[in-house]
């Protein structure tokens, strides 16, 4: 039996068949940015920003509230998430956008709820994902998603800071939005401008930045890791075995390094379906109770039409998690699950795996 661990952003690189680049990645808890450099994360560059689908959701329920329109049910969550998914877009020039939105009703739309009531939606539109560029609009202290990226590159070293520009990858869900590629790159080239050329628009032209938005990119660690698993699976030296597990116990993990990382999941969709609280926060399991419950209906007799013991599982996991949750998945995997191999994998290799590249900053949510 045999294991891998690589955080999520790999997975990304790997389906795009980069393995240098930026990953931005943002789902539903939190999004990182995770600069990777021929198949393998900097952990020393990775920025964590505590903002993502599940907060956007939030804030426009709220903005919503201040139109007349009250959503207070559990159940209600679910409806405006469809309704932000549906209608919600990044303004490229938010001043503009706010104009709009205050003396003409060019930017109103329609939504029908699922009891038949129609509500009117305009300037919240564009002012709910407005908060991952302004994170004080919902009391979150810090710079926003493009001044974050900004940064991340530009504490790389100096050799490696045009591939990372021009090979920027979006990946998760909350990167969905139409206009969040074009709003990014502009604020990057305004930081550019600003704070390297100190304002010398003549040297901007020679500037180059590339921002991707693949459009299957909301399922794109998915996607590299599958692409990941089919190359190795025959290669057992790549792995962790459960033989080496039983030798050596968790100080097996150290033949993949001392560094710590983040544990995942994407398990949110049995949560209608299951009696249990999302086990998830910001990216990092917080119930590990809830989280054995759900993998017990993913993993359990008639879940999978699979032998645990005869199969090997890839898994997903985003930066900067401390390392006694790797420890409990190594450890459920085994113990548990009796899992024949094992492979966890950082998302944002993941997302450059899936793109064809090697070297590329992650933008995930």
């Amino acid at each position: 039996m045999v294991l891998f661990w690589r955080e999520k952003p790999c997975f990304c690189d790997i389906y795009t068949g980069l393995l240098t680049g930026v990953v931005v990645d943002s789902g539903d808890g939190v999004t990182h940015i995770c600069p990777v450099y021929e198949g393998f994360s900097l952990p020393h560059l990775t920025r964590r920003l505590d903002i993502a689908g599940r907060d956007i959701t939030r804030y426009l329920i709220k903005l919503l509230l201040l139109r007349g329109y009250a959503f207070n049910h559990s159940a209600d969550f679910e409806t405006v998430r469809m309704l932000k998914e549906k209608l919600c877009y990044v303004g490229y020039n938010i001043e503009q956008e706010q104009r709009l939105a205050l003396e003409t009703t060019h930017l109103v739309e329609s939504y029908m709820l699922p009891d038949g009531r129609q509500v009117n939606v305009g300037g919240e539109r564009f002012g709910a994902p407005e908060a991952l560029f302004q994170p004080h609009l919902i009391n979150v202290e810090g710079a926003g998603v493009a001044e974050l990226l900004f940064n991340t590159i530009q504490a790389a070293d100096i050799d490696l800071r045009a591939d990372f520009y021009k090979h920027i990858v979006l990946s998760g869900g909350t990167t969905m939005y139409p206009g969040l590629p074009s709003r990014l790159e502009r604020e990057i080239k305004q930081l550019y401008l600003e704070r390297v050329l100190e304002g010398d628009v003549q040297k901007l032209s020679k500037f180059k930045i590339r921002i991707e938005d693949p459009p299957r990119r909301k399922h794109m660690v998915f996607l590299g890791g599958a692409v990941l698993a089919n190359i190795m699976k025959d290669k057992d030296s790549f792995w962790l075995s459960r033989a080496e597990y039983q030798e050596k116990g968790l100080a097996v993990l150290q033949k993949l390094g001392g560094g710590d990382v983040m544990v995942g999941a994407e398990a949110s969709a049995c949560r209608s379906l299951l009696e249990v609280s999302y086990p998830m926060e910001n990216g990092m399991v917080r119930c590990w109770e809830d989280m054995l419950h759900l993998w017990d209906h993913t993993f359990g007799p008639d879940r999978l039409h699979i032998s645990p013991p005869e199969s090997k599982i890839l898994l997903t996991e985003p930066p900067m998690n401390p390392t006694k949750n790797r420890e409990k998945i190594t450890e459920v995997m085994f113990e548990k699950y009796q899992f024949h191999g094992i492979y966890v994998a950082i998302q944002a290799v993941l997302t450059l795996y899936a793109q064809g590249r090697r070297t590329i900053t992650l933008f995930t949510q």
